[in-house]
């Protein structure tokens, strides 16, 4: 379930999907006999809701900056995409057709099928990601 959501999320493929919902649905009741497999299965319905995906168009010092800017901040169902090319992207993915800004690289910050205004600042991504982060003291934030 959680590779069908990741592929979705990464492709745009409606394919992935409609498995993804296909497979959850077909589990639906199954919790009290799997009991102990229920608690990653809830968690792996949720990637699709919950996941901050990255994707980081260019290459080069300046989307070397945003990817480590992205990675500076523990930001939980971080899912982070570079693409020298951004023409290699799907066109069902949700920064298809998202470009360089003014020849620099950017950064769009995507939820679902939604994407952020690009960034190409690096300390503005870093504030940008601290809205995602979880609250301080909850284990994902240490």
């Amino acid at each position: 379930l959680a590779a069908l959501s990741h592929l979705y999320l990464l492709t745009g493929k409606d394919v992935y999907r409609e498995r993804a919902m296909a497979l959850t649905a077909s589990f639906s009741g199954a919790a009290e006999r799997l009991a102990l497999a229920a608690p990653s299965f809830v968690a792996a319905t949720r990637i699709m809701e919950t996941t901050v995906q990255i994707v980081i168009v260019g290459m080069g010092v300046d989307a070397d900056a945003l990817r480590q800017a992205a990675l500076d901040l523990p930001v939980p169902d971080l899912l982070l995409l570079s693409v020298p090319d951004p023409s290699v992207l799907p066109a069902g993915h949700p920064a298809a057709g998202k470009k360089l800004v003014e020849g620099t690289a950017a950064a769009y910050v995507c939820r679902g099928l939604v994407c952020e205004a690009p960034e190409t600042d690096p300390d503005r991504l870093r504030r940008l990601l601290s809205g995602v982060m979880p609250p301080k003291g909850t284990p994902a934030s240490k």
